[in-house]
């Protein structure tokens, strides 16, 4: 490993040097003079000193770093999955423009890539125990208005129910237009 290490490092370094980028190559404490160095040097000669058994360069750790990296990238992998289960659960483009600012094209391309269909022609109505079903998950999520409700809360309403968040979306927007009007009346 310590040649593939040395040969990496190596040619990272040439690389650099190659675009100008001395500012880079300077983060690894190298002289002017090691730096001259490098850059004499041709491909079959990086090889040739990559593969000295005198370890030259040495790798460290951050742990920190490195943890706070990991907890990035796995925020990252939840709200992919998040994104995906929506699309699958029926999201309609307006709710994940809200809550991941997705375009239209961006939105329209990843259901064609997970292969979800268009969706054209009108969103089926729920039945009375379907609709029942939904106003109690909605109910028992503590907001007043669909508006309020999380990407997560919505998800869990369309797994609770087994209903597509389009027709949950529809349903509880027509349910709220209903509670307004008998509020004023």
């Amino acid at each position: 490993m310590k040649y593939e290490l040395n040969l990496a490092v190596l040619q990272y370094l040439s690389k650099q040097l190659t675009e100008g980028d001395y500012d880079e190559v300077a983060r690894f404490g190298l002289s002017r003079e090691d730096i001259n160095e490098i850059k004499a040097l041709k491909l079959e000669d990086l090889e040739l000193l990559a593969r000295q058994a005198a370890a030259f360069i040495m790798v460290s750790f951050d742990r920190l770093s490195f943890t706070r990296s990991i907890k990035r990238v796995q925020e990252r992998r939840r709200e992919e999955d998040l994104v995906e289960a929506l699309i699958v659960h029926g999201a309609t483009q307006p709710m994940m423009q809200k809550f991941f600012g997705m375009s239209g094209i961006e939105y329209a391309n990843r259901r064609r890539i997970m292969g979800i269909d268009d969706g054209v022609g009108r969103t089926p109505i729920v039945s009375h125990d379907e609709e029942k079903c939904i106003w109690e998950a909605f109910c028992s999520m503590g907001v007043e208005k669909a508006e309020m409700l999380t990407a997560e809360q919505w998800l869990a309403i369309a797994k609770k129910c087994n209903q597509s968040l389009r027709s949950i979306a529809l349903m509880l927007a027509s349910g709220m237009e209903q509670e307004n009007e008998a509020k004023v009346a």
